[in-house]
Parts: structure tokens; sequence; C-alpha cells
């Protein structure tokens, strides 16, 4: 990573404060860097995030984002290498198209990138709100009451952050202490009503909010979940009649399908923005929240159970879109079967993504999941999605020998790969191998530590996008209780959706390398920088991985 005061984008005159940084380096690394050279960084709410990867090209959402911009509004240039095996610089001046295409068209679509430039902020204080009660079926609806009644003037003020019918963890850059213990009494007097927990301060920087509430609370990984999300208009929270219908349908996701949800107040609404500038869904401007939830289940969960679990999502997402028409959601967390996803992620956005993507990736050698140029699902790297029409279509492979040529030309790069708990299970892909005792016991001890599995190539912070969902192929641990035997005595560990081989990248040439392969021989790329994959894009079964986690030369 470097800082720079006076960074000038290649071609252009004007120069910026920014930080430029590797494909995957993690925002927990990126908030360090940033703070001992006593500047802001504009970036995601989890550790392991890698800050250049799918989080900025989707989109890129942060609690900051109210008042400082999405993750797009801020990247300032890319290093990129494109399918036609191509080293491109990419800013406002130089491949215009495919800058605006990279910031909100989607990771895994346009080309691996190398590094990203981004815009920094002054190192700033910041008031805190972290406001938190026992949740009861009673005590739920009443808080959400105020949440939504306060949603509009909050936003107005500036305020980002997370909210739950328990609770929020808020920040503020732009009020006084006094002033923001004056914005949120309601929730305030409410939590204290419930025996609940207050505190309102000051935190001299980012960091210092990041390593208190962020690094301390961090989520465990390894449940199996699917996500659904919306963005919800500003509108929907300007009538009685609108804050009735959010009421109504938030109270009946947990109430009646036991449903968490998660309102995140991470969209640019305070935020001047040029219009057309990014290729995010217009939506993002006019929206103050982004509603996610996710439905879970167990590692010994039936194909039924999933697909129920899916089903649920999918109907809840429903009635977020019949009350919200015109809006969209986030492409990178929205619903895995979101209906008219190119409207929804990109809105009038489509069309010209579609072309962009076709100039730098005329033979389509990068595909994944309702992404620019999406295949369809008929396409064989979807066949473990679930509940899909199963078509007849035959797998490509590479021959042994052009196997070995290709490792030769990595120069030991190119490595095979088995799914993440393998060495827990006797059996591997039908093979007796014998269970390795002394490494099971590291993976079960931090099979749900998402630093533990972030820097390895097998697993991801989902672990069900390890698993072939449809045909039942999986190898995982329970995440509740990782040393229960029963998930893996008796069991068959199958390779699932884990590309069985992958390139660890070190320079723009093995990217090259690979793209002149896969057109060569039709092998299938995946792409994955820091493993938070919440929509299974980052690997396909059979496919050849390009894991993209260091600074390549």
């Amino acid at each position: 990573m470097t800082y720079s005061p006076y960074f000038v984008p290649e071609g252009g005159n004007v120069s910026y404060p920014a930080i430029t940084l590797g494909a995957g380096v993690p925002f927990e690394d990126l908030y360090k860097f940033a703070d001992v050279n006593n500047v802001t960084v504009v970036g995601g709410y989890a550790q392991t995030i890698a800050a250049s990867g799918g989080w900025v090209m989707g989109g890129g959402h942060s609690i900051l984002s109210p008042v400082f911009g999405l993750g797009v509004d801020r990247v300032l240039q890319f290093r990129i290498v494109t399918p036609d095996g191509r080293i491109r610089v990419v800013n406002e001046f130089q491949n215009p198209d495919l800058f605006w295409a990279l910031r909100g068209g989607g990771g895994g679509t346009f080309g691996v990138v190398l590094e990203s430039t981004m815009l920094v902020e002054p190192q700033m204080k910041l008031q805190v709100a972290s406001i938190h009660f026992t949740q009861t079926r009673q005590n739920a609806g009443s808080f959400l009451e105020i949440l939504v009644e306060q949603a509009l003037k909050w936003s107005q003020e500036g305020w980002g952050g997370h909210m739950s019918p328990s609770g929020l963890i808020n920040v503020n850059p732009l009020l006084t202490l006094e002033q923001a213990k004056q914005s949120m009494q309601p929730a305030v007097d409410f939590a204290l009503s419930q025996n609940g927990t207050v505190v309102i301060e000051e935190l001299p920087s980012w960091q210092a909010f990041f390593l208190k509430y962020v690094l301390a609370a961090e989520s465990a990984v390894g449940v199996p979940a699917i996500l659904g999300s919306r963005l919800i208009p500003a509108q929907n929270f300007a009538s009685d009649d609108g804050k009735a219908s959010l009421v109504k349908i938030f109270t009946t996701m947990f109430n009646e399908f036991n449903i968490s949800i998660n309102a995140v107040v991470g969209t640019p609404f305070l935020f001047n923005s040029t219009e057309g500038a990014t290729s995010v869904t217009p939506a993002w401007r006019k929206s103050i929240w982004h509603m996610g939830f996710h439905g879970v289940w167990t590692y010994n969960a039936t194909v039924e159970d999933i697909r129920s679990q899916y089903e649920l999502v999918s109907h809840i997402n429903q009635m977020l879109r019949d009350i919200t028409p015109g809006s969209g959601a986030y492409f990178n967390e929205g619903d895995v079967h979101e209906p008219d996803h190119e409207q929804s992620f990109w809105g009038d956005n489509y069309p010209a993504l579609l072309d962009i993507k076709r100039k730098y990736d005329p033979y389509g050698l990068l595909d994944c999941w309702q992404c620019v140029g999406w295949k369809g699902p008929e396409d064989e790297r979807y066949a473990c999605y679930l509940y899909l029409v199963a078509f007849a279509s035959t797998q490509v492979h590479a021959t042994p020998e052009q196997w070995t040529a290709l490792g030769r030309d990595l120069g030991g790069r190119l490595h095979t790969a088995l799914p993440f708990s393998s060495p827990c299970f006797s059996t591997v892909n039908g093979v007796d191998v014998g269970r390795n005792e002394t490494e099971c016991a590291v993976i079960r001890q931090g099979y749900t530590s998402p630093l533990f599995i972030s820097p390895l190539f097998s697993p991801r912070m989902f672990p069900h996008w390890e698993t072939c969902q449809r045909s039942s192929q999986k190898c995982l641990l329970d995440s509740i209780q990782p040393n229960n035997s029963a998930a893996w005595e008796g069991m068959d560990c199958e390779q699932g959706g884990v590309s069985p081989r992958y390139i660890d990248v070190q320079s723009a040439e093995d990217v090259q390398i690979a793209f002149r392969f896969a057109q060569e021989t039709g092998v299938m790329l995946s792409i994955k920088a820091s493993g938070h994959d919440y929509k299974g894009r980052s690997g396909a079964p059979g496919s050849l991985g390009l894991w993209a986690h260091k600074k390549p030369r």
C-alpha cells in the first residue's frame, strides 16, 4: 500500500489524497495504514473484505456512505488485466468506458483487478450511538416504529449504521456530541425503558470506532445462509401510509417468519454525486436504507430444507419489491433468484454495461451468476445452484498434458484444491484417504473465524457455496458445534463447488496465462479475492480459480 497526498490519475492533471492498494488487501490492514497516515478510508464493515475486489466493483456501501459516497464514488483508478490479455490503467482519462463499468458493473465480469486507488478523507471525529436491548415479540415492533419514524430525519442529519429490532450502532461525522444525543433521544428513551444499554460518545477517528465496535463484535462465519435485500427509497418514509407499510412488513418478517433483519444505513443520501458517473442502479441515490435479511440452515440440512429457505427469502423479497416499485437491489447482496435482475441491479445502465462487456470480453471468458452478460442458468458452471433446471451439457475438461503445461508456465503457482474441511473426513471424493486428525483439530478450532479462513483458497464466509446444493455434495462441519463428529463420521467429503485447481496470482502475467488457457481449452474461470461471497460467484465446479489475494507485481 502507498499513500500519496497528491495522487494524479494517469492522463489527468488534478491531484487527490489517495491510497493505492493491491487486490487482496483487507479492510483491517487498509484502516490501520490509513490511520497511521492520519486519513480516513470509506470502506466496509468487516475486517476481511478485500477493498479492491467485488466490494467496490459492485457498489461498496459503508456506514460513512451517507456523507462520503459509495466505494464506486471514491475509486480514482484501477489496474486490471482484461480477458484479451491486456494490462490496462483505467480511470476517467484512460479507458473511461471501462472505468464507468467497473464502478458498479460487478466483480468477476470485466477482468481481474490487480490494484485500485481510492480517495481518502482527513482523519475525523465521529459521534457514535450504540443502543441495544433484549428483543422480545412485544418490543421489537415498537422499536421498529421508532426507527421508521426517525429514518428520514436521521438520514438528513448524516447518520449511517446498522439497525435491527434489538438496537442500533450508528456513526455521524457531521454532528456535535450534544447534537447527536438530542438526535438519538427517541431510541435512547425506548432502550432504557427496556432495561437496555446506551452509549453516545465521540471517538477521535474511524480506526478507533472500528477497533472498539466492529472488531470486538465481528460475526462468526461458517453458517450456511442465503441473503435477500432491497433498497428502500426515501419516499417510503415520507408519508404515514408508507411508514405503516414498512413497519407491517418488517414485523411480519421476524414475528411470523422468524427472519432476522438488518437495515444498513449506507446509501449515499447526502453525497453530492454527478448523475450517471457510475454504473450502479440509480436507486442507490434515492434510498436511505439497504434492507437485508437472510435464511439459515444447518450442516446436515436436506435439499428440501435448503429449498424452503430459498423460497422464503424470495417470498419476503417480493413483499419488499411490491411496496418499492421502481427501486432496486444491491448486486453484491441481492436475492440469488432476483427476478429481472438487470433492472434491479443496474436499472437503465444495463444496455451500456452489456456493450462494454462484449467489447472487453468478446469470447465470454468471464461469467458469473446474474452478472452483466450472464450466459444463463443452463450453463454448466451453475449446476450446483438450487432448484434450477438441469441441462445435459458436457463439462469441458483440459487434458493432463494441458494442465502440466499450464503448471510449467506458472512456475509452481498452479495448485490443486480440496474442500476446506476435507482433512476431517476419511473419504474424499469417493477415495479412502484416512482422517488427518491433526489438521482436522486446527480446522475445527478456526472453522468460524473469518481471520483463520481468509488466507485460504477453499473456504467461503458462507460455506454452502463450497457445496453442490442441487446434488447434496458437501463437506461441511457443524458451525454451531465444530467438534460434532456426526458431521464427518461415515460421510464422504465431495468437491462440491470448490474449484479443483487454482492459480495463486502473483503477477499480471499469471492472469494473462490463465486467460489464454481458458480460450484454448474452454475451461471455466472463477475469481476469488477474499471469500466474502454471498452469491456463489467466486467458484464453480470444474473451474480454474484465480486467487487474487495478494498485491501482484
